[in-house]
């Protein structure tokens, strides 16, 4: 693989992660929002024991949901490290092959 070949792969996976860490913020934004939102709507209109047990199964499935959003935004960041640390290797095996060459 050629320098140029390897600068568009690098270029692809840094978007590609990029568009992952923002589908995780967005995640993040809808669960705080709307999440919150449909907590306050459930609790001003259903009151009782099984409004209770609801709202509070309601929370524990958002908590965990957030949970998701935020390992699905640090694997992205890793993998976006990882990219990074890949693209120098290959750039270092690119000029070593050339070096080769002339040798």
């Amino acid at each position: 693989m050629g320098q140029k070949e390897l600068s568009i792969h690098f270029q692809e996976m840094g978007e590609l992660t990029d568009e992952l860490q923002e589908i995780a913020e967005e995640i993040k934004n809808l669960i705080q929002g709307k999440g919150e939102e449909i907590l306050t709507c459930l609790q001003s209109s259903w009151r009782g024991e099984g409004g209770e047990k609801y709202r509070r199964k309601e929370g524990e499935l958002l908590d965990d949901t957030q949970q998701i959003a935020i390992v699905f935004g640090k694997i992205s960041q890793e993998l976006k490290e990882m990219t990074e640390k890949v693209y120098e290797a290959e750039k270092s095996n690119v000029l070593l092959g050339k070096l080769r060459e002339y040798w």
